[in-house]
């Protein structure tokens, strides 16, 4: 009996119809040289907002903040010529009242977020890419940033205001 089953299992192997296609697989790409370095400053940034009173934050409006606006820069280093611009995004924790602001660290102030902003001072929400900034090739480039504290709810609750964030640089 098994020897008749084994026989109609080859039977059917055999008689069974193979089909076979031609396919192509086209993988396209461009090797390019490397874009820039991050210079060693730029690698750990502090950006110092300073000490600010709870009583100059009056408002949730950006347009209405009274808080300074604070300068930094990334500087990129031995930018190569296949790199002709590079978009920044800042990652990190979305404050929960508005997710496009950096989010203060836990057990801090209250009501308080963090503002990046571009070149010309438009705010770069968090874990989104900023504006194109242009590269020149075989030179250094700076590109500049800002940053304040911003009210997101009133009254301002005092404590440490400190915040973390990394960045990605994307070349186009």
């Amino acid at each position: 009996m098994h020897k008749i089953a084994l026989i109609l299992a080859l039977f059917l192997l055999f008689i069974t119809k193979g089909y076979a296609y031609d396919t192509l697989v086209q993988i396209n790409a461009r090797v390019t040289g490397n874009t820039c370095t991050v210079e060693t400053n730029s690698e750990n940034i502090t950006v110092k907002l300073g000490d600010i009173a709870t009583k100059d934050f009056t408002s949730t409006s950006i347009s209405q903040q009274r808080t300074p606006v604070i300068p930094f820069s990334i500087k990129l280093v031995d930018c190569q010529p296949e790199a002709s611009a590079v978009k920044v995004s800042f990652h990190g924790a979305g404050d929960l009242s508005d997710k496009t602001l950096l989010a203060i660290n836990n057990n801090g102030a209250k009501g308080v977020a963090i503002s990046i902003m571009d070149k010309n001072r438009t705010s770069i929400a968090v874990n989104d890419k900023s504006q194109s900034y242009p590269l020149l090739p075989n030179q250094d480039n700076t590109l500049q940033f800002y940053a304040r504290y911003v009210a997101t709810q009133v009254p301002v609750s005092a404590g440490q205001a400190n915040a973390t964030t990394t960045f990605l640089l994307e070349y186009q």
